[in-house]
């Protein structure tokens, strides 16, 4: 991510130097589901999420932006420290992002998240 102002997310846009990020982007319909974050389900995902322990210098961002609410990012530089070529950086990109998005997606509170989301009846 280059540009964070449509996520409403202000850590690209600082002036750390930190360059564009690698992120993962959890997003949800807020026309189907507006009330999605009064669920239990939500806190206690937002709460494993920020308990990632084997996705080495990922962070969790969890703004104002409704659509957006989890936004896992470590700069980019850091994913493709060391790798020469081109090549060397898709993989070192893909390897990374894989380990963080198995790890997402292997926690029990994303799946108690989604169950809550296919099974709402919250009104459009």
């Amino acid at each position: 991510m280059h540009d964070g102002e449509d996520h409403d997310f202000p850590a690209v846009n600082d002036d750390s130097g930190d360059g564009p990020l690698a992120c993962l982007v959890l997003s949800v319909n807020i026309r189907r589901f507006r009330h999605y974050r009064e669920n239990g389900s939500y806190q206690e995902l937002n709460d494993a999420l920020h308990h990632l322990d084997q996705s080495p210098g990922w962070a969790i961002y969890t703004g104002r932006n409704q659509w957006h609410p989890f936004i896992i990012h470590k700069p980019l530089a850091q994913v493709i420290a060391g790798q020469d070529t081109a090549d060397e950086q898709v993989d070192a990109f893909v390897a990374d992002v894989s380990l963080v998005a198995e790890e997402v997606l292997g926690l029990p509170e994303l799946g108690a998240f989604q169950g809550h989301l296919t099974s709402s009846t919250d009104p459009a």
